[in-house]
């Protein structure tokens, strides 16, 4: 049956929702159109990139219940998309189901409970204690009096949460009485309802995301799991986050794997759902803090990831069809939609923050991080081990960030260092760095911060792999390993105390040069010819030139204050143009959400930092005819005008 589907839109970006919804939107369009389906998108988005498609009809709109409403009447909707548009569009969906009644479109692949359930924490506690599952201790307060009562009830600390929080959700950390009145009249201003959720504190927990999806007949697959390396009480978008999971033991993972299917199943979600945990290190038991029906920067992470073709599966499931039928891209094994991803690299998300350039303008800032989301975007870096993939992600997102200077870290006091380990801020990972060289032991570490020992074991190499560097300089075998977790040819030169040119011309002579990987979500056990890669140093190399003739396309990176949502829409542009002109295009990036990853966009997509010698490594294997550079990256302009490539 051909259905009149409205897509609602993602808005305005803003902290915390930048282009993954937009980039789903695209996706999802192309599989409706497909299936024969016509469709209508609102949004009031101006870089919106998929109202830019000719196919549908698009209607610029604020995105309000009574506006909706007006679109689904006069355009004779028949069902809505709301998965794709955040928390804005299931709020707007949950809104519209009450306001049509039994004469509302139905909301494809997901119910009314669950879209209250990722609003309301309140209510989320009363669904899963029906589906006998633990959750966050949690009261309803609608005033000041009502918020004080719910935190003696529980005792200090607790978060105060707003109930369908106008934008994203949010959450605030209150230590005592004395903060809890201000806390709780700023989240009962940003509610729709005027109601707050007071919930017991789990801070200090490790947090755990499943991203799961479920089909009509009931089956249910795990796409991935996101470890957070900092514990409870850093919003998630400011956690350093890696995939796959590394310190869970296995039954208890697997034991929250099987919670994951059990809310998808008792929720009746038929499509996608994130569920987040949180672990209490301690003991093991858990509780389940959020759910997600909707695709967000987890979801694009876990996309990246795997290479699992997530979004052109929900599509399939939220119209009815099953994981065994659900038309998926002919460039994947014809069984790859019921396969749990297997990845045999890591991948992490860093998080960027502006704190930097507000000082720069005269504003104040507080750096420490907490419950309330302080980044503006976020990298990520790929590699074979945990030291590959952190390296590139830390140099991919603060290439040019003072906080992290090893100066400034050289220069801090050991009392500064305790405090900064006890309340971390922005810089947090070169702080763990310090700590480690100046003597604390992972176990002292471990405890200040709560974060696993695992992860200071992993940078204790990197301290002690950077020693070797600097005292045994132009040795081949030292810099091959080097290379292997991750430093890059500028950090070589400058523990070297050489010139950039010069290591990579060693390197060349040397023959110590990158290979490149293809994200298979069968980890190569079937044959499929996806396009995705990321380099590291190994004998075997999966990434053959293009063409004769083709562009490499350069994204704008993690988004930064002034320059996000626009330059990425620019650049995905050019791409898109440059693909209707008939030219193979290479696109290369680290930002998990930024729209030059639709893969409609690129014959190629390379996820690395965009540093120099990356993008050198790239134009050496592919031989571009032309480099397609934003304009906000003047110095790599400048760089790559000097080694002879053609910019643009």
């Amino acid at each position: 049956m051909t259905e009149r589907i409205l897509i609602i839109g993602g808005s305005a970006n803003d902290f915390g929702r930048e282009t993954e919804s937009d980039a789903a939107s695209y996706q999802v369009v192309n599989g409706l159109v497909k299936r024969g389906h016509q469709i209508v998108i609102a949004d009031d988005n101006p870089y919106g990139f998929t109202t830019e498609r000719e196919e549908i009809k698009v209607i610029e709109t604020q995105l309000t219940a009574p506006n909706l409403v007006k679109v689904i009447v006069e355009e004779h909707i028949t069902a809505i998309v709301a998965s794709v548009g955040g928390l804005t569009a299931v709020r707007l969906s949950a809104e519209i189901l009450q306001i049509l009644g039994n004469d509302a479109p139905k909301v494809l692949g997901m119910t009314l409970p669950v879209m209250q359930a990722a609003q309301n924490t309140k209510y989320l506690q009363e669904r899963l204690t029906q589906l006998k599952l633990p959750a966050v201790q949690t009261r309803l307060a609608s005033n000041v009096s009502e918020a004080f009562d719910a935190a003696r009830d529980f005792d200090f600390p607790v978060v105060v949460r707003s109930v369908a929080p106008v934008g994203q959700t949010i959450r605030l950390q209150v230590e005592d009485a004395e903060e809890l009145e201000g806390a709780a009249e700023t989240a009962l201003n940003r509610s729709l309802t005027h109601q707050v959720n007071v919930d017991k504190s789990i801070r200090g927990y490790q947090e755990i995301a499943m991203v799961v999806v479920r089909d009509r007949m009931d089956t249910t697959l795990l796409i991935g799991g996101v470890e957070d390396m900092d514990p409870v009480g850093i919003h998630s978008a400011d956690s350093i986050a890696i995939t796959p999971v590394q310190t869970l033991p296995d039954p208890m993972f697997q034991t929250l794997r099987d919670a994951a299917f059990t809310v998808a199943r008792g929720f009746n979600v038929q499509g996608l759902l994130e569920v987040r945990f949180a672990v209490n290190p301690a003991n093991e038991d858990f509780v389940i803090t959020r759910v997600t029906p909707y695709f967000d920067r987890t979801s694009a992470m876990v996309v990246t990831a795997t290479g699992y073709p997530l979004v052109p599966v929900i599509t399939g499931l939220m119209v009815g069809e099953s994981l065994t039928s659900v038309r998926i891209p002919s460039i994947y094994a014809d069984h790859t939609a019921l396969l749990e991803p297997t990845m045999d690299h890591i991948v992490i998300r860093f998080p960027v923050f502006a704190f930097g350039e507000l000082e720069t303008a005269g504003i104040k800032t507080e750096n420490r991080l907490d419950t309330v989301q302080k980044s503006v975007g976020a990298t990520i870096g790929v590699g074979r081990s945990v030291e590959e993939a952190l390296e590139k992600a830390i140099r991919a997102a603060h290439f040019n960030n003072r906080n992290f200077s090893p100066t400034l870290m050289n220069a801090l006091t050991d009392n500064e260092i305790v405090e900064q380990l006890i309340h971390p801020r922005d810089n947090r990972i070169l702080v763990l760095l310090e700590a480690l060289r100046r003597g604390y032991t992972v176990d002292e570490l471990a405890e200040l911060t709560k974060i696993n020992a695992f992860y200071f074991y992993k940078l204790q190499r990197l301290n002690n792999l950077e020693q070797a560097v600097k005292d045994n300089p132009w040795e081949a075998d030292v810099l091959q390993q080097a290379k292997y977790y991750g430093l890059s040819d500028g950090l070589v030169a400058k523990l070297w105390d050489e010139k950039y040119e010069a290591v990579r011309r060693y390197r060349w002579d040397n023959g110590i040069l990158p290979t490149y990987k293809a994200f298979e979500p069968s980890a190569g056990e079937f044959e499929e010819s996806v396009s995705q890669f990321y380099s590291t140093f190994e004998s075997e190399n999966e990434s053959e030139r293009l063409g004769d003739d083709s562009a490499l396309i350069i994204g704008t990176g993690a988004f930064r204050l002034g320059d996000g949502a626009a330059a990425s829409y620019v650049m995905a542009t050019v791409a898109d143009e440059l693909r209707s002109q008939g030219l193979k295009t290479i696109l290369m990036n680290n930002n998990p959400t930024d729209l030059t990853f639709i893969p409609q966009l690129g014959d190629k997509q390379y996820y690395e930092p965009l540093e120099i010698s990356d993008v050198m490594n790239v134009i050496e294997i592919e031989q571009p005819t032309r480099v397609f550079v934003p304009g906000n990256r003047i110095k790599l302009i400048t760089q790559l005008r000097k080694m002879g490539s053609m910019c643009k």
